[in-house]
């Protein structure tokens, strides 16, 4: 289908004011770095009686330039584990340098 001009502007401007919502949704630390300590999963981490230490979790490095992505099965943690990840990095890294975007919706890797 193809729109007008002015349509199509319309329509480009409401995507986009729809994902910049999102994008600060999923990164609330970019307002409040202590927001994290507030994330559903950090919580639901903390309240569990046993909690898996990820090793990953100490042991892993990224590089600043470069974009990350952690696949796997679903509920195993996934998620939680870039949370803490992230919680992690506030402690020394500016909080607008740390974006976190879930992928659970996607149909396929044309959407991102």
């Amino acid at each position: 289908m193809e729109w007008d001009q002015d349509t199509q502007t319309f329509i480009n401007k409401l995507v986009f004011e729809y994902l910049m919502e999102e994008i600060n949704h999923l990164n609330p630390w970019w307002k409040n770095k202590e927001a994290i300590k507030q994330d559903k999963h950090i919580l639901d981490f903390l309240e569990k009686k046993y909690q898996w230490q990820f090793p990953l979790l100490e042991t892993l490095v990224l590089d600043a330039n470069n974009i990350y992505t952690l696949l796997g099965p679903r509920q195993i943690g996934k998620t939680t584990l870039m949370k803490l990840f992230i919680q992690k990095l506030l402690r020394e890294t500016p909080s607008e340098a740390i974006f976190f975007w879930n992928c659970d919706d996607l149909v396929d890797f044309r959407e991102l």
